[in-house]
């Protein structure tokens, strides 16, 4: 039945307009906004949630892992918790078993996808990134390494949030006559191991041209100096005692073994418009020409990772908890959202 407004009383708008009270209107609206917003997040959980059911038909399928029935479904019983914290769809797996297994891609085995590809998803390792570092590493014009080198050394640098622009423009600076003049195969790993820390390829030119003593001794006093202006030196580092330091505090600090020690460092992230955490390196590829002022401009991430007794802990919780032995923990953990990811996911 249609309710019409000529059916109300002729005094009904006076006795609401009498009974009328600001307050408790205002206290109504922000319950009603606090169960839409609850409701809407309950929404977008369950949209977000990876299912046993859509994940066991995945594992079962040529376009996953092609396992029997059964061990599709075991699988996906104990692994769909986890990627639905770590906000992992089944679409992510899909892109980054092309990725893996493509043959146009890494063109890895099948059986090196079955145990790989799950930490690497959880870890939020990029396909299209991964796909570009190994056409970097491969490419005859490019780095030029052998096919398996280039397969696993490929993952390893993504990883560590390495860009494979650099990692190229690092190699031809080490192998060119203008440059740093090396033998190929001293240049195809070192430009590995400076794109893994981050050095900037113009710099290192500048500085070795600039440096004196040794060859050896003057690469070393370069690429220390170009690791300090990369990314215009805004890099950080989350350091064994679980605070955050730059390059050259890092330098400064642990003198000989800063490069190890940095190599061991967990990244700083902020958040991004997308609502989501970033490296300064991916806020680099992402925002191109004006990376810095959006970096300058973001909030820091307050990261979390899930640790091995199944609870969700911060870099400064994994510190407590892990002691010493914290950051190769934290680099083995699944990644989940930043704190501040999950709060602006809750903004209606």
């Amino acid at each position: 039945q249609v309710f019409k407004p000529q059916q109300l009383p002729v005094n009904f708008f006076c006795i609401v307009a009498a009974k009328f009270d600001p307050r408790e209107a205002r206290s109504q609206s922000i319950d009603s906004a606090m169960a839409l917003r609850s409701f809407l997040l309950l929404l977008v959980a369950r949209a977000a949630a990876v299912s046993v059911d859509e994940l066991a038909q995945w594992f079962a399928s040529a376009q996953g892992f092609n396992y029997m029935t059964s061990d599709a479904r075991k699988l996906a019983e104990q692994e769909a918790p986890i990627l639905t914290q770590c906000d992992v769809s089944v679409q992510d797996l899909t892109k980054l078993k092309a990725a893996l297994y493509g043959t146009s891609a890494l063109d890895l085995p099948m059986d090196f996808c079955r145990q790989n590809l799950l930490p690497l998803a959880k870890q939020h390792v990029d396909p299209d990134e991964l796909t570009k570092m190994y056409g970097t590493l491969y490419g005859i014009r490019e780095v030029d390494l052998p096919r398996s080198q280039a397969q696993t050394r490929s993952i390893e640098l993504v990883e560590a949030y390495a860009e494979a622009d650099q990692v190229k423009a690092l190699f031809q600076t080490l192998v060119s006559i203008f440059g740093i003049d090396l033998p190929k195969s001293e240049a195809q790993a070192k430009s590995l191991d400076l794109g893994k820390l981050g050095c900037d390829p113009v710099a290192l030119t500048n500085s070795f041209k600039a440096a004196q003593g040794s060859k050896d001794q003057r690469l070393k006093d370069a690429s220390d100096s170009a690791m300090r202006t990369n990314l215009n030196g805004e890099a950080r580092r989350y350091a064994k005692d679980g605070q955050i330091y730059s390059v050259k505090e890092f330098q400064d600090y642990y003198k000989d073994t800063y490069r190890q020690e940095w190599a061991n460092g967990v990244p700083e992230m902020k958040m991004a418009r997308d609502g989501k955490a970033y490296t300064v390196s991916q806020y680099r590829i992402y925002y191109a020409s004006n990376w810095e002022s959006e970096w300058h401009a973001a909030s820091p991430a307050t990261q979390q990772r899930l640790a091995e007794d199944g609870k969700v802990y911060t870099v400064a919780e994994f510190v407590q908890y892990y002691k010493d032995d914290w950051q190769t923990k934290w680099r083995a953990a699944p990644e989940l959202p930043c704190k501040e990811c999950r709060q602006v996911a809750m903004v209606v």
